[in-house]
């Protein structure tokens, strides 16, 4: 029934145990357009209708009566087409019709308004209406076989590939594009679509415009997916081959996103802890045709950085889980909970984001990160992204998407400009990127690029002697080498053992081998005409040895300089 799946997901909505979203979509109910539909709106009225019932008593009277269930019910009477069923619900709100409509009454008047919409909170009028986003799968499809697809279906397109490449280099800065994009947008109507200013394999539809049903969809050759949500694959920007972590991988949108990056080369390693999100993320690499994916049930946080699989990783996508509160169409803010976003909540989620970001850092290879949110909060973003900076000095951050107007927001502290932390050496969090749904026409997101940067062979070296192998230890610089066997010329047959190549400079002016070494500004030792005579007694004597018998010495093999002597005078 109808009701009861509504009244089922108002409930967990409201006790933050799932999105509107989410929870609609993974239903049974075969309507899914119309639950949606009655969903939202009796969240949007819920203000009001919780007064109605707080004035009317109807809990207190109907006391079998569920509160999500009467919030359905009333929202049907009193904003809606009417109560569409029968039984025990239709007569519990007809014997209370009179007193739940008098209600309603006194309360337009006390607010001075005639219309039901004006009775809605500020919040919900103010909310932004998002355009149909659609992410061209190139494992499946090419952008100009879907906008042919389209052509031919009837849509008409208002703005080409070539047209958005056109507009984006004329504009004369970041601001200027995204006001082209606003403005293209207003003008999309019905059965109108247009390529994207930024990302080239994506599709702009009129807001509300229905694709589930459509066979592109069904098949796996176009994905539904917001727009910010297609900056934090196309940042990281894998060239093709390469090896992939994506930490915090499901439902899939940005993993089949990598794997089509990738053009289905390399490898992807889509990580996520919930078996039932695995589930969903396994389908959905499948549906898009992704074959470069494994996908492991495991927490990213107890990934061994020095596993061999992992050795080859050099691209690693962070989007960890949040707060949700840059999501335009999550309705958080209709459940009249304070506490969705509390203090503590929110340093909660940043701790633990902070963990996994260092984590990802510490693998020792990696080249290059992108962490991302869909939180509008600066304690999950820039706070840490500096928190972990602070600590991984071998990082830095890199401009995102120069051509973007919304950038980091310049605060690291409390009424602490970036001014003051930048003389602290602090990083310039505005090389980050935000999504701000009423200027850029996209939920709310955050983007973070983090690269190595480039160290000179004596910081890499120091780099490769602390970072750890794969048994979890860390290398000893310190460690005793192991002997090595080094022949010396002078001699035929015989060797002499060091236990480091460095001594072999008391053994002569000769390397390893044999050949006459460079002693640059050292000093070189003079030897007199008694030194020469004296080494030559005692290589002689040495032959008399038994460990010398087998060695043969003569003017010829013996490499020894004879000194230079100045002439005297005489007097």
């Amino acid at each position: 029934m109808l009701y009861k799946e509504a009244s089922r997901i108002i409930h967990l909505v409201q006790r933050k145990q799932g999105t509107v979203k989410s929870l609609v979509h993974s239903s049974d109910c075969k309507n899914i357009k119309q639950l949606y539909a009655l969903v939202c709106q009796t969240l949007k009225y819920s203000s009001i209708i919780d007064q109605i019932l707080k004035n009317t008593k109807l809990l207190e009277q109907e006391k079998w009566l569920e509160k999500s269930t009467a919030q359905v019910l009333l929202y049907e009477m009193l904003f809606g087409k009417g109560i569409q069923c029968g039984g025990k619900y239709r007569l519990a709100i007809k014997r209370h019709k009179s007193a739940l409509t008098s209600a309603l009454v006194r309360i337009k008047i006390k607010m001075g308004v005639v219309n039901n919409k004006d009775l809605l909170p500020q919040s919900v009028k103010d909310e932004v209406i998002l355009p149909r986003y659609v992410r061209v799968n190139l494992l499946k499809s090419t952008v100009d076989d879907v906008i042919q697809t389209f052509i031919e279906e009837s849509y008409h397109c208002i703005l080409s590939r070539e047209q958005a490449d056109t507009k984006r280099k004329e504009a004369r800065n970041a601001d200027d594009i995204c006001k082209i994009h606003a403005n293209l947008l207003t003008t999309l109507e019905p059965h109108q679509f247009m390529c994207d200013v930024h990302l080239e394999d994506l599709l702009v539809f009129p807001p509300a415009t229905d694709f589930h049903d459509h066979h592109l969809y069904k098949t796996g050759a176009i994905i539904l997916q917001d727009k910010a949500s297609c900056l934090p694959a196309y940042l990281l920007a894998p060239p093709p081959g390469s090896h992939v972590i994506d930490a915090c991988a499901a439902p899939g949108n940005k993993t089949s996103h990598l794997a089509a990056s990738l053009k289905n080369t390399g490898k992807v390693f889509a990580f996520d802890v919930d078996p039932k999100r695995v589930s969903t993320l396994s389908k959905m690499t499948a549906l898009s045709g992704a074959t470069n994916v494994e996908i492991i049930n495991q927490d990213f946080l107890k990934v061994n950085p020095g596993e061999e699989r992992f050795s080859n990783v050099r691209y690693i996508l962070m989007d960890p889980s949040c707060s949700g509160s840059g999501i335009v169409s999550r309705l958080d803010h209709l459940t009249n909970d304070s506490q969705s976003d509390s203090t503590e909540r929110l340093e909660g989620l940043a701790a633990i984001q902070a963990k996994l970001l260092g984590h990802a850092l510490s693998f020792p290879h990696v080249e290059r990160v992108v962490y991302s949110t869909c939180s509008v909060h600066q304690t999950e973003n820039e706070r840490v992204v500096l928190q972990v900076l602070a600590s991984r000095t071998n990082f830095e951050l890199e401009l995102a998407l120069p051509t973007w107007k919304n950038r980091g927001i310049c605060v690291v502290d409390d009424n602490v400009p970036m001014e003051t932390s930048l003389k602290t050496g602090s990083p310039d969090v505005s090389a980050c990127l935000r999504a701000v749904p009423k200027e850029d026409c996209t939920n709310g997101f955050f983007v973070a690029v983090l690269k190595r940067k480039i160290m000179s062979a004596k910081q890499e070296q120091t780099r490769k002697d602390t970072e750890p192998l794969k048994n979890g230890r860390k290398r000893n610089r310190n460690k005793r080498r192991k002997n090595q066997t080094t022949p010396i010329q002078g001699f035929v047959s015989n060797t002499v053992t060091v236990s480091d190549p460095r001594e072999m400079s008391n053994q002569g002016d000769c390397t390893n081998d044999g050949t006459k070494r460079n002693r640059g500004k050292r000093r070189k030792r003079k030897r007199s005409g008694a030194g020469l005579k004296e080494a030559e007694t005692k290589l002689l004597k040495a032959s008399d040895t038994p460990r010398g018998q087998d060695c043969v010495a003569s003017e010829h093999n013996l490499h020894v300089d004879k000194p230079k002597t100045k002439k005297r005078r005489d007097k």
